[in-house]
């Protein structure tokens, strides 16, 4: 098992980290100590994500794929009187534009065995036909 280096990924400074979410989900951590606390993303955490990135929060919803109002209500907490929470795609959202990615298009694509001499799929046997 691997330790985990929650300083380099303490990304609001504040102890907490939702970064193994992502690495597992990627597949970058199989098995993981987690020794800290994993707390949700609350709305001034959220706030500190966007400010420490000089986002406004225009710029910090099209990042997301959001409206500006969403981010609003992320970061107050509450839509009409009524807990909001900041969803996991969200959040994880958060740390990969912190972590630089800005697109993702799936995993790579295995190169094609063509050009190295065989093919990924079986050659077809063809009969032939009796006189």
């Amino acid at each position: 098992m691997r330790s985990f280096d929650f300083e380099k990924y303490d990304a609001l400074g504040d102890g907490t980290v939702q970064a193994p979410l992502l690495l597992s989900a990627c597949g970058q951590l199989e098995k993981t100590v987690v020794s800290r606390k994993m707390t949700r993303m609350k709305g001034h955490d959220f706030r500190r994500w966007r400010k420490g990135l000089e986002l406004s929060q225009k710029e910090a919803a099209d990042a997301l794929g959001l409206k500006r109002r969403v981010v609003q209500y992320y970061e107050k907490g509450e839509r009409d009187g009524e807990a909001v929470k900041i969803p996991r795609t969200v959040r994880l959202a958060c740390f990969a534009i912190q972590s630089g990615v800005s697109d993702y298009h799936g995993p790579d694509k295995k190169k094609d065995r063509d050009e190295e001499g065989s093919s990924d799929k079986p050659e077809k046997k063809i009969k032939k036909k009796k006189k």
